[in-house]
């Protein structure tokens, strides 16, 4: 019997470590594409200015106008 629970706790541990290297070499990916989004995004507002500014006036517009609606109405609450 304390062979059959030693025989389950190898295999429990070699599950675990398959599991972490499995998920480490997602984060690796994960990572590696975050990176390539970050590239493309620096590209888009260096080759246009302008345009990206008046994005990020609006959303910053839209985020504050939605944060004030919410907080006036816990207030009334």
């Amino acid at each position: 019997m304390s062979d059959d629970i030693k025989h389950k706790m190898r295999d429990v541990g070699e599950n675990i470590g398959q599991y972490t290297h499995d998920a480490g070499k997602k984060i690796g990916q994960m990572a590696a594409e975050s990176e390539d989004y970050i590239d493309s995004g620096r590209k888009f507002i260096k080759d246009n200015p302008i345009q990206s500014v008046l994005v990020a006036g609006a959303v910053g517009i839209i985020v504050g106008s939605l944060l004030t609606m919410i907080f006036k109405n816990k207030r009334r609450d």
